[in-house]
């Protein structure tokens, strides 16, 4: 994704109920993450906290509320895996 792409911002038309932060799917595209900007600016501030962190030499591992911030993105980002949705639409059948 080059800078021009991230810079944009596309709209589309407002949807009955709120879309919450997760996977979602746009017809028969890949899925993918939204992310409100709510949840998605602490998240980035986060993330740039975790870089300054590893810069000054420091274990982003060693804090259990920081360690549990980034499971928590990598678990939203992964969301959108439809492995994982198969997964546990074969758990609920059985």
């Amino acid at each position: 994704m080059n800078e021009q792409e991230i810079e944009r911002t596309r709209v589309f038309p407002a949807q009955a109920e709120r879309v919450e932060s997760g996977p979602i799917q746009f017809g028969k595209d890949w899925p993918g993450v939204f992310m409100r900007g709510d949840h998605a600016l602490p998240s980035a501030m986060f993330l740039n906290s975790v870089f300054e962190m590893i810069e000054r030499g420091e274990d982003p591992r060693a804090d259990a509320m920081t360690y549990h911030q980034a499971k928590s993105i990598v678990a939203l980002l992964a969301s959108c895996d439809t492995r994982n949705h198969l997964q546990s639409q074969e758990r609920d059948a059985a």
